[in-house]
């Protein structure tokens, strides 16, 4: 079993779930999606594909979400004010 990381990536398991899937699909043509997510999320330490999503969107490392931009991150006065003004 391997530990999943303290900053682990979504976008990775996702697409080792596919590599998975792909090797599964050598064997056993009608093999699913779901069989190799349950698969990385059990080599995890994991119960269910749901449970391993559950645990990295409860960390909230942020890896797989987009940067705020550098407007969102001031205040909503300050963001008010630098709008353009139509013309």
């Amino acid at each position: 079993m391997s530990q999943l990381p303290e900053r682990a990536s979504f976008e990775y398991l996702k697409k080792l779930a596919k590599d998975r899937l792909n090797e599964f699909l050598q064997l056993n043509p009608d093999a699913k999606l779901a069989e190799a997510q349950l698969a990385v999320a059990r080599e995890h330490g994991f119960s269910s594909w749901r449970a391993l999503k559950a645990e990295i969107d409860r960390r909230g490392t942020g890896i797989d979400r987009p940067r705020a931009r550098c407007d969102d991150r001031r205040s909503p006065s300050t963001r008010r004010k630098r709008r353009r003004v139509p013309g």
